[in-house]
């Protein structure tokens, strides 16, 4: 209490519960978000109105209304109660020092990322790796993820964005394909062929005609897949190309080859 407001002041449970009330307009509604009764809300306007010496809330009917004091009450409530739940929410949770979460696309984790945590773990043994793989782009302030690797030109505003290696795009396909009816010899005969892609990346087959300088044709048909990890294991595993064998995808076009 001070000398400029003679009433003793409200309990904050009190005056939470008149803001949810306020803001509800209706007690069990009320009580359903603050995970009371409605007798225990009934109470704490109840308190409430008797600290303050005043009525907060007219019954009109079956309606519920803010007398005059109940309006001046409720925006500096609400207001108070909302930057209080985000000076909470905003405080970093804690989690050990050794822990580092990535974040990554699926296809990378799996076929360049977790090849190459042994090397990692032998560098720095007490550190625990954490992979969390999504395609959105996460939010590194508010969630507990310490980095993340993706594609693109590192232009992220209010990120620190370092450069691992440039991506390379190749045709691969199963490694007894070329041998079997309508082979890929050159370039222009995949317009025999099923071409999968990641839904992902659905510009990645004319992206790599593109720097090919490759004109474009039409497939037989085209599979898109959740990722580019699931559009290559179908060109290895038989689940496009019957006449595929099982192994690892081969590159028709490269050097060699």
């Amino acid at each position: 209490m001070t000398k400029s407001s003679p009433l003793p002041f409200p309990s904050l449970n009190a005056l939470r519960t008149f803001a949810a009330v306020g803001t509800h307009l209706n007690l069990k509604r009320a009580a359903d978000q603050l995970f009371v009764t409605p007798s225990a809300v009934s109470h704490q306007i109840r308190e409430l109105e008797t600290t303050l010496q005043t009525p907060l809330f007219l019954r009109v009917g079956k309606r519920l209304e803010l007398t005059h004091a109940g309006r001046v009450l409720l925006p500096g409530l609400v207001r108070g109660f909302a930057q209080i739940e985000t000076a909470v929410y905003a405080v970093p949770t804690e989690k050990p020092n050794n822990v580092l979460t990535v974040s990554t696309l699926s296809t990378f984790a799996m076929r360049w990322l977790i090849p190459h945590l042994a090397i990692f773990q032998a560098q720095h043994a007490g550190v625990e790796v954490r992979i969390s793989t999504s395609v959105p782009v996460v939010d590194l302030e508010s969630s507990s993820i310490d980095c993340a690797i993706r594609w693109g030109r590192g232009s992220w505003s209010g990120l620190v964005a370092e450069h691992l290696f440039t991506e390379q795009l190749a045709v691969v396909c199963s490694p007894t394909l070329p041998s079997k009816k309508n082979p890929l010899k050159k370039p222009s005969d995949l317009a025999q062929h099923i071409l999968l892609y990641a839904v992902s990346r659905p510009d990645d087959w004319y992206t790599w005609r593109e720097n090919a300088r490759i004109p474009t044709t039409e497939p037989v048909a085209k599979r898109s897949f959740e990722t580019r990890n699931f559009a290559i294991q179908a060109a290895s595993d038989r689940c496009i190309w019957k006449d595929c064998s099982l192994g690892p995808p081969f590159k028709p076009f490269a050097p060699g080859s």
